[in-house]
């Protein structure tokens, strides 16, 4: 539960930069046989935006395919058109329990396209999606209605999920809303807390300012080192070697061999050509001085 707290300068600064923005994105993935607890959801998202948009100016919006998502009558299939949105979105969650869905020209069901699609998301860091959480439904089923094939599916995914640790169950609309409220605001602590760290780089201009202290130079001269420095490692990494600073770490190049992956706009399996990464080692004295903090 989101708690009340006295915000330091990054949240504040966090919050003013959230307002007017657009809000997050809650992608809900569901078959036809959780139409309610859909909107279950929905209105739980509508509650933690509230919440969260007075406390820290962060709001969300629920996405879901059925109310949201229009066709458009270009080429493409529908979960094309679902697809685009969910690239968009920021945080996914899934609902399932007797249907699995139809296959796609690219998965099993497009409920399997829409998980995978957002693992994909969350792992390219480029893009937007920052948590994705599944929720299967453990109420028993009509034998009247049961379909074995679907079931199978189900039960296949469901060890799938379960084995990613992306894996939670409930039994009522009351035990769905308590969980997913829960977690949801976990997830929107845990996003504020990244974009607050990400604001608190350190630019080259600010690093000239604290050189310049601690040596007893000039900003200028401070600056200028800094570029120098930068374009020795620049230079020394383009060659292939290495540039080793005792107790700092170590800057330095490797091959990496190529390597199976997915498309994430595709999900299509391709192979990534070899290519040469950088890294960076860092020292024991650096570890040290991160580990105490």
């Amino acid at each position: 539960m989101v708690t009340r707290v006295t915000e330091s300068a990054a949240t504040r600064s966090v919050s003013r930069e959230s307002r007017g923005t657009k809000p997050l994105i809650v992608f809900v993935s569901y078959a036809s046989d959780l139409e309610a607890e859909s909107h279950v959801v929905c209105s739980v998202v509508e509650r933690v935006s509230k919440l969260c948009g007075e406390e820290y100016g962060i709001t969300l919006r629920a996405v879901l395919f059925k109310r949201d998502i229009v066709p458009s009558s270009g080429k493409g299939d529908p979960q094309s058109e679902i697809n685009k949105s969910l690239r968009q979105a920021t945080f996914f969650i899934g609902l399932m329990w007797t249907r699995f869905g139809k296959p796609t020209p690219r998965s099993r069901s497009g409920m399997q396209e829409e998980y995978e699609l957002a693992l994909a998301c969350r792992k390219a860091s480029r893009l937007n999606m920052f948590h994705v959480a599944y929720y299967f439904c453990s109420r028993k089923i009509d034998p009247r209605h049961m379909d074995t094939r679907q079931l199978k599916a189900v039960s296949s995914f469901r060890k799938r999920v379960a084995a990613d640790g992306l894996y939670a169950e409930f039994g009522t609309k009351p035990e769905l809303e308590r969980r997913v409220r829960e977690d949801l605001e976990s997830m929107v602590l845990a996003w504020k807390d990244h974009r607050e760290k990400l604001n608190r780089r350190v630019t080259k201009q600010v690093l000239a300012k604290t050189v310049a202290t601690k040596s007893g130079t000039s900003v200028e001269k401070s600056s200028k080192f800094i570029s120098a420095f930068q374009s020795s490692i620049r230079s020394e990494m383009a060659r292939g070697g290495k540039v080793a600073l005792v107790g700092f770490g170590t800057f330095g190049v490797k091959e990496r061999k190529a390597r199976k992956g997915v498309n994430p706009k595709t999900l299509k399996a391709i192979t990534i050509p070899k290519k040469k990464a950088m890294f960076f080692k860092p020292g024991k004295a650096l570890k040290d001085a991160v580990a105490k903090k």
